[in-house]
């Protein structure tokens, strides 16, 4: 990301050079030219030109300050969103690990609870069995129930022989 950042600095700093030496050079090609622009430049003065050329080089240096701090509130940006979507990211990472956790513990919690419940119905079942035994014995019930099914069974033990025979 910097590195784009860097090349792309150089890149522009390049073309305001270049734009910079083409408008201290001679549009005609009259004038010659040492190499530093300064021969240009001291004729220029002698004959009371725009000595800056086509564009004013406070123009140009404005937008090179101006392009490199947009390049480096774009870094600075870039930065503070890559961190915040990292921390972000690793926020709710942690937040599914505890979510499963929880699931889990939950899971088991409610498998222990059933079981628990399976086994206190079943000892109320047991319980409420008990007692309405206790009850038909004191109130004499239970001979009765006992009689009437041990008469069905004889019944269907003769049956049995009968269709047998």
């Amino acid at each position: 990301m910097f590195v784009g950042h860097i090349v792309l600095v150089n890149y522009l700093l390049s073309i305001c050079f270049i734009q910079i030496a083409a408008s201290n050079n001679n549009e005609s090609g009259k004038e010659e030219d040492d190499g530093l622009g300064l021969n240009v430049f001291k004729e220029r003065v002698k004959r009371e030109e725009e000595t800056q050329g086509s564009t004013p080089l406070i123009i140009i240096i404005v937008i090179l300050v101006l392009l490199s701090a947009l390049l480096v509130g774009c870094s600075v940006l870039s930065c503070y969103f890559y961190n915040r979507y990292k921390s972000t990211k690793a926020l709710l990472i942690m937040q599914v690990d505890e979510l499963s956790k929880t699931r889990l513990i939950n899971h088991s919690l409610e498998a222990r609870i059933s079981k628990m419940i399976k086994k206190d119905i079943a000892k109320d079942i047991a319980e409420m069995e008990k007692s309405e035994k206790m009850k038909r014995k004191a109130t004499g019930e239970e001979d009765e129930v006992y009689k009437v099914k041990e008469d069905k069974n004889k019944e269907d033990k003769d049956t049995s022989r009968m269709a047998f025979i």
